[in-house]
């Protein structure tokens, strides 16, 4: 694990604009935190069926088999499909990026029109799945997950916004894109953090949150 947040800050932004190497964690603060699901934002709409059903089988197993809880690693784990395919398990990766926020009126509240201000807003990346599943099965524990503050958000901003857990919607299958997550830009998959440097995840762009 220590090698991993070693790593992360020498990664550079996969897909940037220009063609430019960032390096978006160089100067970041990572470490292992365990924190409450809830208490993050996911930067997803949606989550598989079977992505879901996967995450518990192979928490199960590992939980029978070895004494791994997946919602608790306390190392990365190098696993292989029925395909006989290697991939990485690491703990989800949670970003505290910057974002500008507007205040709405609200029901007896004061109103301050046009107010604008930069607030620290913890993102999960991937491992939407076994989040939804942690707060789904076990609702009184904490997740580990690999936590960066101090990245170069602001200059640099996620490739999709952050939402609220009321919006992410399960699905057997999902072809519409427009429904997967509030993409920033286009093209979509732009300024992806350099999460591949650790090894493959067996997800492609855009894919690692639906598999995790």
């Amino acid at each position: 694990m220590e090698e991993l947040c070693v790593r992360l800050p020498t990664g550079l932004l996969e897909s940037p604009l220009q063609g430019e190497e960032i390096c978006v964690f160089q100067d970041a603060r990572i470490e292992v935190r365990d924190v409450w699901p809830d208490e993050l934002n996911p930067s997803t709409l949606y989550l598989l069926a079977g992505s879901l059903a996967r995450q518990r089988e192979i928490r199960r197993t590992l939980l029978d088999s070895h004494g791994i809880d997946t919602l608790c690693l306390e190392e990365c784990l190098e696993l292989e499909d029925e395909n006989g395919k290697r991939f990485l398990m690491t703990p989800p990766f949670v970003e505290l990026v910057e974002e500008l926020v507007l205040y709405a009126k609200r029901t007896g509240s004061l109103h301050y029109p046009g107010r604008k201000v930069r607030l620290q807003i913890p993102i999960l990346h991937d491992g939407g799945h076994r989040a939804w599943m942690a707060m789904q099965d076990e609702p009184n524990k904490k997740m580990r997950v690999i936590y960066i503050a101090r990245s170069a958000s602001w200059e640099y901003p996620t490739y999709a916004y952050p939402n609220g857990w009321d919006e992410v919607r399960v699905y057997e299958r999902i072809e519409d894109v427009l429904l997967k997550k509030l993409y920033r830009r286009d093209p979509p998959y732009s300024y992806l953090r350099p999460f591949r440097i650790l090894g493959p995840s067996g997800t492609g762009p855009g894919e690692r949150d639906a598999k995790s």
